[in-house]
């Protein structure tokens, strides 16, 4: 019987959005933000923005007491004076870009729902210049404009539990609730985090505009991810976090250039800056 409630539920689900009924929230569950304040993306999204801010502000706590933090006040400055300057050219202005510098080898980001980004050293490393780091920097930006963190989480919710959808939540139940009913938690990596490859060409060129307006070359951002990927090798026994989490295929590197075409930007040579905080063992 709860078989069949299921396989009904599910049917219904795949209607209501080859219909386009699920645009917008059921009775009971998270409202859309009001006209003006949603990202770019038109894909379905289940939790309002304020929503993005407090998962947001929740998943810090625990990234913050779990991550090493490098505490450098030099790096720090460095990457927080970047994201400063590629902030105001973000489509999305209603929430808080914070990035933080995570002291570990490792080649990952994370982008919490709401503007909180991490960067792991061992992927800054890997950049030769200003305008990388700062590439690296606007495609977090984007993730978190575009909203792709909490558009995964409707994804699973949709996926993993159709029926509470179509029936909607109780009017009290909070985004804390939903989550629970879905057993994610908020750890320092979840798998909420690992973006489609559609979200990565979205990504790709909500960050070439970025760059391309705080006058840092968008082509810094094709430049470090093709390093990234270029570890994803056959000979690479482990694949760098970065590349499962961010699925970067050859379609999304041709729009990534087809984009930096449109927008005229001039394609110059990025020359190494070794000298550069970030270069510097801390």
């Amino acid at each position: 019987m709860n078989h069949s409630r299921y396989s009904i539920s599910t049917r219904l689900v795949t209607i209501c959005l080859s219909m386009g009924l699920l645009s917008g929230p059921l009775p009971g569950m998270a409202q859309l933000p009001p006209s003006g304040q949603q990202a770019p993306s038109a894909s379905v999204n289940f939790f309002s923005l304020q929503q993005d801010r407090e998962i947001g502000a929740e998943s810090v706590k625990v990234a913050d007491k779990e991550l090493p933090i490098v505490r450098s006040q030099v790096v720090n400055t460095y990457v927080k004076t970047i994201a400063a300057r590629l902030a105001p050219y973000s489509p999305l202005q209603s929430i808080q870009y914070r990035i933080q510098v995570v002291n570990s080898e490792s080649i990952r980001t994370l982008t919490y729902p709401g503007g909180p980004i991490y960067v792991d050293r061992g992927l800054l490393e890997l950049t030769s210049n200003e305008h990388e780091v700062a590439a690296l920097i606007a495609h977090e930006i984007a993730h978190a404009a575009a909203r792709h963190g909490t558009q995964q989480l409707s994804r699973q919710w949709l996926v993993q539990a159709p029926a509470s959808i179509l029936a909607g939540l109780p009017e009290n139940a909070s985004w804390k609730d939903q989550l629970q009913s879905l057993g994610i938690s908020l750890s320092p990596h979840p798998s909420f985090l690992r973006y489609s490859s559609n979200q990565e060409i979205e990504a790709n060129r909500i960050a070439a505009q970025i760059l391309f307006k705080s006058v840092y070359s968008p082509y810094a951002l094709p430049a470090i991810l093709e390093k990234i990927n270029g570890l994803a090798t056959a000979e690479s026994r482990v694949l760098p976090a970065y590349v499962y989490d961010h699925p970067q295929g050859s379609e999304a590197a041709q729009q990534l250039i087809l984009e930096i075409e449109k927008l005229n930007a001039v394609s110059r040579t990025l020359n190494p800056a070794p000298n550069s905080p970030i270069f510097i063992p801390h």
